[in-house]
């Protein structure tokens, strides 16, 4: 019984220093100008086009291809920029709405 206490405030004393050597990791890096997480594919120029296109009524799948990301970043990247509303569906999904 005494053995598994020991060990598991050994673990314990671990897992802050791990947790403790990640923050000052992260906070150098942030000193340094780097900022985690996954690149963003859609830059002002890219939603200013394709927010254009979509009000010319250009279907959002011809959109997307077009700017080369998939419709799901067109929706979002729209919607962050917009009102915050999501866009009027168009063809089969506005039928389908509509029932």
């Amino acid at each position: 019984m005494r053995w598994a206490s020991v060990m598991a405030a050994f673990a314990e004393l671990e897992r802050d220093l791990i947790y403790q050597r990640t923050m000052a990791g992260l906070a150098a890096a942030r000193a340094h100008g780097r900022v985690g997480g996954r690149p963003t594919v859609m830059n002002p120029d890219k939603i200013a086009a394709a927010t254009a296109r979509l009000a010319r009524g250009e279907r959002p799948t011809h959109v997307a291809r077009a700017l080369g990301v998939s419709r799901a970043t067109l929706y979002r990247d729209e919607w962050a920029m917009s009102s915050g509303s999501p866009p009027t569906p168009t063809g089969a999904a506005a039928a389908s709405l509509a029932r």
